[in-house]
C-alpha cells in the first residue's frame, strides 16, 4: 500500500536514491548529459537549499517505509519529481501532483511554474493535465 507524507528541507536524504534515479534518466535522454553527469546529489541538495530551505516542501510516497517518490516544491514552482521507474504509470505522481497543487492553493499562489529538460518532453502532457502551458522554450548550443 502506498502512503504519503509532507517532510520539510530537513528530509532531502530520504529521497537521494529516486534523484539520483531521475538524474540517471536525464543523462540517458538529453543533448546536455555532461552537464548531468558532473551534477551530485549533494550540489543539487545545496542548490535547493540555497533557493528555498525554509519553503521548501518534499510530497513523499512511501511502500513500506521507502520512498518511492516524490515531488520536491517551493511557492509558485515544482522544483522537482521523480516517479522511480517500477512504480510508474500507477497514479502515484498524479497523486504527489493533487497534493502539491493543493499545498499551493492553501498558500493562496497564483502562478506555479515547472521546468521541462531537453529529452524529458514526455512529461508535457501529464503537466498539461494539471493545467500548465508552455510560456517559453530556452534552447541552448554547447560549443
Amino acid at each position: 500500500m502506498i502512503e504519503y507524507a509532507v517532510k520539510d528541507s530537513s528530509s532531502i536524504a530520504d529521497i537521494r536514491h529516486l534523484w539520483e534515479e531521475l538524474n540517471e534518466h536525464h543523462i540517458s535522454k538529453g543533448s546536455f548529459s555532461e552537464i548531468y553527469l558532473a551534477k551530485t546529489f549533494e550540489h543539487r541538495r545545496s542548490e535547493l537549499m540555497d533557493k528555498c530551505k525554509e519553503s521548501m516542501r518534499i510530497f513523499t510516497a512511501f511502500e513500506d517505509s521507502i520512498p518511492v517518490a516524490y515531488c520536491i516544491a517551493s511557492p509558485g514552482e515544482i522544483e522537482s519529481l521523480c516517479v522511480s521507474k517500477k512504480y510508474r504509470g500507477s497514479g502515484i505522481g498524479k497523486k504527489l501532483m493533487e497534493l502539491v497543487l493543493e499545498w499551493m492553493e492553501e498558500l493562496g499562489t497564483k502562478n506555479i511554474v515547472v521546468e521541462v529538460y531537453g529529452g524529458n518532453e514526455g512529461v508535457i502532457d501529464f503537466y498539461s493535465g494539471f493545467g500548465f502551458s508552455t510560456r517559453k522554450i530556452i534552447m541552448e548550443r554547447r560549443v
